[in-house]
């Protein structure tokens, strides 16, 4: 398991915190759909839909991480936004670079709905996880 640390009330004790976690919805086996939650360096959870690379609705005003799921851990090998239609197109290049290198997930954060709250999103959680940035996505692999 991995944690993450974040200050308690008491600061010279530490308090450990999961940096990601399925949603107890999905843990309980009641609902097909999959839901992940990821921590950002804030300490704020953030609920995601995990999707198949091959199932993955039109990604419009979302963040997305793209997640190599082994069978012990996540790793993240991508984080992005998208916003309207066109920068849903760039985003799709740079999301099928990270499935290439090993992707089997797409885990999308739909609740972020304006360009502000996406981007406070998406520093947040790019601060706590290891990403592939835009401009170190290899296009051609």
């Amino acid at each position: 398991m991995t944690v993450m640390f974040t200050p308690s009330e008491d600061a010279s004790r530490p308090v450990a915190v999961k940096r990601d976690f399925k949603a107890a919805i999905s843990r309980n086996g009641q609902v097909k759909t999959h839901y992940h939650y990821w921590n950002g360096i804030s300490g704020e959870s953030y609920l995601h839909t995990v999707f198949p690379p091959d199932k993955l609705p039109l990604l419009v005003r979302v963040v997305v991480i793209v997640v190599a799921n082994t069978l012990h851990q996540r790793k993240v090998l991508f984080i992005g936004q998208a916003g309207d239609d066109e920068q849903s197109i760039i985003l799709l290049k740079e999301l099928k670079g990270a499935l290439r290198k090993g992707g089997n997930e797409v885990h999308v954060h739909f609740l972020a709905d304006t360009e502000e709250a996406r981007k406070k999103t998406l520093n947040d959680l790019e601060a706590v996880h290891a990403t592939l940035r835009r401009d170190q996505v290899d296009m051609a692999a």
